[in-house]
């Protein structure tokens, strides 16, 4: 539950610190449809590139966050396939 919690959590506060420091445009209240390419949406919702570089960056915070549950699992999926041999 800690990863799925965590990532959006820690992504919404770094979108809203860039916004809040000036690093990303507010968005300027364009509807952008949810299945809009992940980079392509964050520059139609900002009108700028920073905005697409913003999701950028939350991507790689959540890939960094689910890393090490992931590599968990393998270890746990690994094990339980040595018992059942």
């Amino acid at each position: 539950m800690i990863p799925w919690v965590l990532a959006p959590v820690v992504t919404v506060i770094t979108s809203y610190c860039a916004i809040y420091f000036g690093l990303v445009p507010r968005p300027i209240g364009v509807t952008v449809i949810w299945t809009t390419p992940v980079f392509l949406s964050g520059w139609i919702g900002t009108s700028s590139i920073r905005g697409g570089i913003l999701q950028l960056v939350n991507v790689v915070i959540s890939i960094i966050i689910w890393l090490p549950f992931m590599k968990a699992l393998d270890k746990f999926i690994l094990r339980m396939r040595k018992k059942l041999r």
